[in-house]
């Protein structure tokens, strides 16, 4: 009788565990205060997802990768989401939006003392700027 009720309670933790929410991927990059990996919590918008995911019971990982790899292995279906994008990439990638968690206003900055004057974009041609990769 004791190895029925052995096999009864395997079997009772196999068809749990067959239950049990699938562990989802998702990818981010480092784009600090929101998301890096040398912040306590992964940054506010992972720790804010992180908590989202948790109250519904969702395991969830969040890989911090150089971009041009997170949109890699978001194409080739290794992760099933990712952070921090803008909504151009959203469409590329064919994902479903959340509503925003955050907004980031993009700028240009120009060195203190530097005789910089402009209006339009255009002005700016010819001259060397330097931008993030990917």
């Amino acid at each position: 009788m004791p190895i029925v009720l052995f096999v009864a309670t395997l079997l009772f933790f196999f068809a749990q565990s067959a239950q049990a929410q699938p562990q989802l991927r998702m990818a981010t990059l480092e784009y600090p205060p929101y998301s890096s990996e040398h912040l306590p919590d992964g940054g506010s918008i992972v720790a804010l997802t992180r908590r989202a995911f948790a109250v519904r019971g969702y395991p969830l990982q969040i890989d911090f990768l150089p971009w041009a790899r997170a949109r890699v292995e978001l194409g080739n279906g290794n992760y099933q989401g990712a952070l921090a994008l803008w909504p151009k990439e959203i469409n590329e990638e064919g994902l479903q939006p959340s509503r925003p968690l955050f907004y980031s206003e993009l700028g240009l900055f120009i060195r203190n003392g530097y005789p910089l004057q402009f209006s339009q974009l255009q002005e700016l041609r010819g001259r060397t700027l330097g931008i993030v990769r990917g």
